[in-house]
Formats: structure tokens, sequence, C-alpha cells
């Protein structure tokens, strides 16, 4: 019989490169809600609805013109509790500036709120994305790299920081 995991010690193992393929996992709300919803949000969101709103279009990617207009700064900004949150943004927002990525933030904004407002579970990470403290705040992955000092180096391996 397999001992059922949560997700806290799901996190653990992928952060320290173990495999969970041999674990099960406790039944949650959130497996429970995005085995419900998955179909739903492809059929009905992707294919369908999402042109019902006015749009724009910068690098083929379609987004309401709300989320263009959004203050990237103000949004994340305003969800940091400490000093230490609001200069891991500001250095996060730095990179993300550089290297003209505040289109991309926007993107996962609007992907964020859209699968919310439907109550679609976003994963809870993968890869170097969870090192930034941005990505979180956002809601694209529930793993806060400050909580288990991860490097923001990790993120932007690719890009010279």
């Amino acid at each position: 019989m397999q001992t059922k995991m949560t997700e806290d010690k799901a996190v653990e193992l992928l952060l320290q490169a173990k495999p969970i393929e041999h674990y099960a996992f406790e039944d949650t709300l959130d497996i429970r809600k995005f085995n419900t919803y998955v179909d739903t949000f492809v059929e009905d969101y992707v294919y369908g609805d999402l042109h019902t709103e006015e749009v724009y279009s910068p690098d083929e990617w379609i987004i309401p013109t709300k989320y263009l207009d959004m203050d990237i700064e103000e949004y994340l900004l305003s969800r940091c509790d400490s000093e230490e949150e609001t200069d891991r943004v500001c250095l996060e927002l730095t990179m993300f500036k550089i290297h003209d990525l505040y289109p991309l933030l926007r993107l996962c904004i609007y992907i964020a709120d859209l699968a919310y407002e439907k109550d679609i579970i976003i994963g809870v990470g993968r890869g170097s994305s969870v090192c930034s403290y941005v990505l979180y705040l956002i809601g694209i992955h529930k793993v806060n790299p400050l909580k288990y000092d991860l490097p923001l180096t990790d993120f932007f391996k690719e890009i010279p920081i």
C-alpha cells in the first residue's frame, strides 16, 4: 500500500531532485478541480470565448487590452508584504525589463487570472520557473522561492545577469 503524499512533501522531493512517481497523492480539492475543469477550459476558453473581449496581438499573442495597459510594477509590488519580498520583486523586474519580457509577464497574468476565474488549478511548479518570485506572485506556480532559498540565477540561467 502506498503512502499518500501531501503537496508540501511533493515540493520537497522535487526540490531535492528525487522521483515522485512511486508515491500516491492525497485526494485534494485542487486535484479534483483540475480533473473536473480541464476539458471545459480547453474547449470553451482556449478555442471558444477568447475572442469575445477587445483584444490586441503583440508578437502573435492575443491578450485582452486591460492586460496590455497593466502597470506590472504596481501589480506585483502591491502583493509584497515585506522588504525581502519587495527587494526580490524589484530585482526580478529589472531582469524582465532588461530582456524585454514584460509582454510575457502580462500574458502570464492573463493566463493565471483566466484559470483562477474558471476554477482551473495551475500546477505546483516545474523546473527553474519555481525560482521566480514574480511568477509565484502571479500564481503560475505554488512554490515560494524565498521560503526555499531558491536562487534567481537558476531562473535566468540562460540569460546573463
